[in-house]
């Protein structure tokens, strides 16, 4: 075994204390050189406020993106400096340096800056890309219990936590899309019922209602209070969504950056999976679904059958469901994260749909499974559509 040796030094052998120590300093030499190196480099960015004109300025700029690469590239780490890598990037109008920026900073602790940044970059949509396994900023901790109750009547949302499915999964399609929910929310343990939305909104729409003795409630008991509503029309389900975002904002109950809304389609679908792919989906409906084999046309009370597991009932069946997105016809392929579809496409005939996610007691089988999709116009008002609240991120509109 040969030990170490100072060179120029060769018959003296060198201590480890010493070597430990030389090596020591020359890894604090390094920290402190790019610790320099970074504070020059964040300084010539900076002067490029003080230079006369724009085209100075994006000289400045340019040069600054130009000698800081080297370093920047090699340590990740290095937020500030990738921070104003970005913000020069989006003034000198370069995508590729831009969603070169958001990859890292998208990977790092989040600070107030990044995200500053960040947002800046979600709205060129030159984030898009890039936002595949990343660490973004998380939601507000799940409360105690994961569930929410609101009002009365008993509506109650339970927690959805951050995570990975195959969205559109099928026996005929079984890879489907990879989907990345980024931040947990809270979903309607049921749909939302006639009782809840009279509670709210106000007249009771529904078609499945009448007043009768019943033996499970009291005589004088509306048949029909703890059904789902349906006959409400998509703009009518975002409306009881906005008055109860303004209501619980003004409470001082609303998670900052989140809103009551319908879920996306996305969403509803990983809900509707809790965390499995099913399979030979038909064999098992009697348990868990109202549908056209013992539906016997009409509604049902909400969570008659057995709920997923995690703990929502009537994801398939009883009545369909709203979800807040435009209609796309192709899901696509490629990995994704918080996918939804927040403009209409003009180029598609029903670009101007919105999605309806379950089937309900009108369908067969096959069309109450989590991928099977299909929409209709925002001002419809169906006997077998209805919906369920979601408290999710603020949904925000997207470029491709």
């Amino acid at each position: 075994m040969h030990l170490p040796t100072l060179k120029g030094c060769p018959a003296r052998v060198v201590p480890l204390t010493v070597l430990v120590a030389v090596l020591g300093l020359t890894q604090v030499w390094g920290a402190a050189n790019d610790g320099a190196r970074t504070d020059e480099l964040l300084a010539l960015a900076k002067s490029a406020d003080t230079a006369i004109g724009t085209e100075n300025r994006q000289k400045v700029l340019g040069t600054f993106l130009e000698q800081s690469a080297t370093l920047a590239r090699a340590n990740p780490g290095l937020v500030d400096l990738w921070c104003a890598r970005a913000s020069a990037a989006l003034e000198l109008q370069s995508a590729p340096l831009a969603r070169e920026a958001a990859q890292v900073l998208l990977k790092q602790p989040v600070t107030p800056e990044s995200r500053r940044i960040l947002d800046q970059l979600d709205q060129r949509g030159w984030t898009r890309l890039v936002r595949i396994r990343t660490q973004l900023p998380p939601g507000p901790a799940a409360p105690k219990g994961k569930t929410i109750k609101i009002g009365d009547n008993g509506l109650k949302l339970r927690w959805v936590a951050p995570g990975t499915f195959n969205m559109g999964a099928s026996d005929e399609n079984p890879k489907g899309r990879v989907v990345h929910i980024s931040r947990g929310f809270w979903l309607g343990e049921t749909e939302v019922t006639q009782a809840q939305w009279t509670e709210l909104m106000g007249l009771n729409p529904s078609n499945f209602q009448q007043a009768a003795r019943s033996a499970a409630r009291s005589a004088m008991t509306i048949i029909g209070d703890d059904r789902p509503v349906e006959q409400v029309s998509w703009g009518e389900a975002m409306a009881l969504c906005q008055q109860l975002t303004v209501a619980e904002r003004q409470a001082g109950r609303l998670p900052e950056g989140y809103e009551y809304r319908l879920p996306t389609e996305a969403e509803w679908e990983y809900a509707a999976r809790a965390g499995s792919t099913p399979q030979n989906y038909k064999e098992k409906m009697d348990r868990i679904a109202w549908y056209d084999n013992n539906g016997d046309d009409i509604t049902h009370d909400v969570a008659g059958k057995k709920a997923n597991a995690w703990g929502f009932s009537d994801m398939a069946g009883n009545v369909a469901e709203w979800c807040y997105d435009y209609y796309q016809e192709n899901l696509g392929t490629d990995e994704v994260t918080d996918w939804a579809v927040l403009d209409p496409n003009p180029d598609d005939r029903k670009g101007g749909n919105r999605m309806i996610r379950g089937g309900s007691w009108i369908n067969v089988a096959q069309r109450c499974e989590p991928s099977y999709r299909v929409a209709d116009e925002p001002n419809n008002v169906l006997s077998y559509v209805g919906f369920r609240v979601a408290l999710a991120p603020v949904a925000k509109k997207q470029t491709d």
